[in-house]
């Protein structure tokens, strides 16, 4: 995220508001320009490279310039959208939390009016980067949240009553704000990252140590042993029994 909040913006395109009706269905090729969008109500579906980003209430979703996805309306509602040029790099979409609304659309809405009018360029310039700004203290806030959350993870990952609602307690925000934060930073809910992370540390036991699967399991945060056997299987594409076999560290 750091690369849309550091750029430098050659110009801003239009600012207007999307209308998009719930069944709505299109698909893009070679956006154009870079998008940040809004969402007032509703909720669209984008799918980008077989990845889903949702836009819909709570979040900002920045539309990369040079996308080819498809966007499918799943929700009737209103969606403020901001065209721009920038230096960046950006090929994937971004979706962004955001605590409140109000202080984007004022934004907005005067950057739209300037744009009709044709006059203000100045001014639709600040007033974008004041955006920006917002977007990226919003940022920074959720990654000193996250903080404590991820430190906790680190010690107890392998904690078989580890959930969502002890995680927030250690960020002192909702499961629901959680939820938010993990999406927006890592793609995934916070119960898929702990079963990531348990995992690798799986994958790195049966690599190097003799310890019986079950025994891995447990080190893991896995009260039953076929549970990890299927998780396992659908997550790594082999057994735990198989992977050990095929990368097992030996020192010669």
């Amino acid at each position: 995220m750091p690369t849309l909040f550091d750029t430098v913006v050659t110009s801003v395109k239009e600012a207007l508001t999307v209308y998009s009706e719930k069944g709505r269905y299109m698909q893009m090729q070679n956006r154009r320009c870079y998008g940040l969008s809004f969402c007032k109500s509703g909720e669209i579906v984008y799918t980008h490279h077989g990845r889903e980003t949702v836009s819909c209430p709570g979040y900002a979703v920045l539309l990369p310039m040079g996308g080819c996805y498809e966007l499918r309306g799943s929700k009737t509602g209103e969606f403020p959208l901001i065209n721009f040029y920038c230096d960046c790099d950006i090929h994937e979409f971004l979706r962004l939390p955001i605590r409140a609304i109000d202080p984007y659309l004022h934004d907005f809405e005067r950057m739209k009016e300037l744009l009709l009018l044709g006059r203000g360029k100045q001014k639709v310039m600040s007033l974008f980067y004041g955006i920006l700004d917002r977007l990226a203290q919003e940022a920074d806030a959720q990654k000193d949240v996250l903080s404590p959350v991820l430190r906790y993870l680190e010690e107890h990952y392998a904690d078989p009553q580890l959930s969502g609602a002890v995680l927030a307690e250690q960020g002192q925000i909702s499961e629901v704000y959680l939820r938010q934060l993990f999406r927006a930073r890592f793609g995934v809910a916070p119960k898929q990252y702990v079963t990531e992370l348990r995992m690798q540390k799986a994958r790195q036991l049966l690599e190097e140590g003799s310890s019986a699967v079950g025994e891995v399991a447990a080190a893991c945060g896995f009260t039953a042993v076929h549970h990890f056997c299927r998780t396992f299987k659908v997550l790594v594409g082999q057994t735990p029994t198989d992977y050990r076999r095929t990368h097992r560290k030996t020192v010669l």
